[in-house]
């Protein structure tokens, strides 16, 4: 009979509680609380996937009619929103159109020196450097670096005709 008690406690226990067991990507897991941001991450960085530059903030210096590509970081406490900016060539006076293409934001979090972004298309898994004061990580599992970006205009600019 004792036999049989512990053969049926033992077959409830195993069927009771079934074990899910599922791998999660380093690069999409979320924190469950967030730690206070280490860095403020506002402002232009300059982006890449190759080597890095070993410099804390890169300095352009365009001409007039050019506007460098820039990735602009936009942060309010843990939530952080960056758009991606292509270079674009000053050509005159714009003309109102309603069909300019809007670019969407990537989304996502800091916590501590963690950024971890989205945007539908990329997903970004990076980590402050404060020593060289950079972002890394990386794009859709590919190598991702940025670093702030500083334009300064070496020559006067005219400004548009009135």
């Amino acid at each position: 009979m004792t036999r049989l008690a512990l053969l049926l406690v033992l077959a409830s226990c195993r069927t009771a509680t079934p074990v899910v067991s599922a791998a999660v990507p380093a690069d999409t897991a979320q924190p469950s609380a967030l730690l206070p941001p280490a860095t403020d991450l506002n402002g232009g960085w300059f982006t890449g996937t190759g080597e890095e530059p070993q410099v804390p903030v890169i300095v352009l210096h365009p001409v007039c009619a050019v506007v460098p590509a820039v990735w602009l970081v936009e942060q309010k406490g843990n939530a952080v929103r960056a758009w991606a900016f292509p270079e674009q060539f000053n050509q005159g006076v714009m003309r109102r159109n309603d069909n300019v293409a809007r670019i969407e934001p990537a989304t996502g979090t800091i916590s501590g020196t963690d950024v971890r972004l989205d945007d539908g298309t990329w997903r970004y898994a990076l980590v402050y450097d404060s020593a060289s004061e950079h972002l890394r990580g990386t794009r859709n599992g590919a190598r991702f670096w940025a670093v702030r970006q500083k334009i300064v205009r070496t020559e006067f600019c005219l400004p548009p005709p009135e």
